[in-house]
């Protein structure tokens, strides 16, 4: 009987389910791999593993999210997947495609106990890409050995499944990495790719303006986590694009810090930075700001000073300046600043108070790939975070201890002035 329940129920999965109308088309991912293929020389095949899964604890996993190159490729979002792409085309059960995906299929336990699973006839209909069962990676590969492979290198952490696809691989297969092809596409985000960047920066914004809104003395920094992830859910993110950093009074000194769990003071204040990702596609906002709605002089005068660098640091987000130009101009105006303010003697000394970079790229990943050439152009998306952060026991007056400060937005580079995505959450 059982057997018989299981075939039932792989039949009834045969129309794979999809619940978002936002999802980027077919033709966005067809267009991406038409890119890579071309920077693949004929001949060659290039591949792509997803990433692991991840166990948490005994029989318990992480959540499963897909590897971004893999992701940007594909579209694809389940676990124990690989692509193999050739230029020159891949002949299957007389088929010739240039790019095929390997998945596991649906089958009655999957559906039984995991959910949907897109199949090779889901991944046609909703990818636009061809697809087998990965228990046939090997023969496919084994069907262009000889040609040099791009690629073909397992993410840290590869569970059994995927290191037994890579098995089929040749043993002197000299793997070079796709990862310098697929960041120069990931640099420049494309219209499709942007408008789910505002999604998940809008939704950000909501979940940061209800925090805002619920800070008071005497709440935790996990009732703010809480509510702001809240915000991003019902904002339709499905995940957080990085742990929610929550940090009062001191451990606002601290850059990542994420237990969250200290009881917010009077006098204190937030250094909030918290994102969520929204169909792969994360924000990164941060916001500093009283729990008891008013900032001390002192803080006041870090804040003021951190926004001055900010501006200074977005009016540099323009095409054909360097990426370092943001945070060259927003270390000056936090030196310069500092220094008026007798916290430091010299500029040389910024990095007392302000030790990180000012900007990362901002895409698939929280800290984006970028080219090796990374001046910017219309269609990047990058951060400006500037920062100020005085520990207690820092050689300076104790009115200025435990003061954090970092504002962060996220900023497209586009043909004339910069635009500010996160700009509509006040800072």
């Amino acid at each position: 009987m059982l057997p018989a329940l299981l075939t039932l129920q792989s039949s009834q999965q045969s129309a794979y389910p999809v619940y978002d109308t936002d999802l980027l088309p077919p033709t966005e991912y067809a267009v991406r791999r038409e890119k890579l293929l071309a920077a693949i020389p004929k001949g060659s095949v290039g591949i792509l593993f997803t990433n692991g899964i991840h166990v948490r604890n005994n029989d318990v996993d992480f959540d499963f999210r897909a590897e971004s190159d893999f992701l940007y490729a594909t579209g694809f979002t389940e676990p124990n997947a690989a692509v193999v792409l050739s230029p020159d085309g891949i002949t299957v059960d007389g088929k010739t495609a240039k790019a095929w995906l390997f998945l596991d299929p649906p089958s009655g336990a999957s559906i039984t106990w995991l959910g949907y699973r897109m199949g090779p006839e889901g991944a046609k209909r909703v990818l636009g890409i061809d697809a087998l069962p990965n228990k046939r990676f090997s023969e496919v590969v084994q069907s262009v050995a000889g040609r040099p492979v791009l690629g073909g290198i397992l993410p840290d952490g590869a569970n059994n499944s995927l290191v037994q696809m890579s098995k089929a691989l040749p043993a002197d297969a000299q793997k070079k990495s796709l990862a310098p092809q697929i960041a120069e596409l990931r640099w420049i985000k494309s219209p499709a790719e942007i408008a789910m960047l505002r999604k998940a920066i809008n939704g950000s914004i909501e979940g940061h303006r209800l925090a805002q809104k619920a800070v008071k003395p005497g709440i935790h920094e996990y009732d703010l986590e809480a509510i702001a992830e809240m915000g991003f859910k019902r904002s339709g993110c499905e995940d957080m694009g990085y742990p929610s950093i929550l940090g009062g009074g001191e451990n606002s000194c601290i850059l990542h810090y994420n237990t969250n769990r200290r009881l917010l003071k009077a006098g204190d204040v937030v250094c909030m930075d918290a994102g969520g990702e929204y169909h792969g596609y994360t924000a990164d906002v941060t916001r500093t700001f009283p729990v008891s709605g008013k900032f001390s002089p002192e803080q006041k005068t870090i804040y003021d000073l951190v926004l001055r660098a900010q501006n200074a640091g977005i009016a540099e987000c323009v095409s054909g300046k360097s990426f370092g130009a943001p945070g060259q101009a927003a270390t000056k105006i936090i030196a310069d600043g500092l220094v008026k303010l007798g916290l430091i003697k010299t500029p040389n000394e910024v990095g007392r108070y302000f030790m990180h970079g000012t900007s990362h790229s901002l895409g698939l990943d929280v800290h984006d790939v970028m080219p090796r050439d990374s001046t910017l152009k219309p269609g990047v998306v990058l951060t400006v975070e500037p920062g100020i952060y005085i520990r207690e026991g820092s050689p300076v007056d104790k009115k200025w201890w435990n003061i954090g400060c970092r504002i962060e937005d996220d900023i497209l580079v586009t043909r004339g002035a910069p635009e500010n995505l996160s700009g509509a959450l006040i800072r």
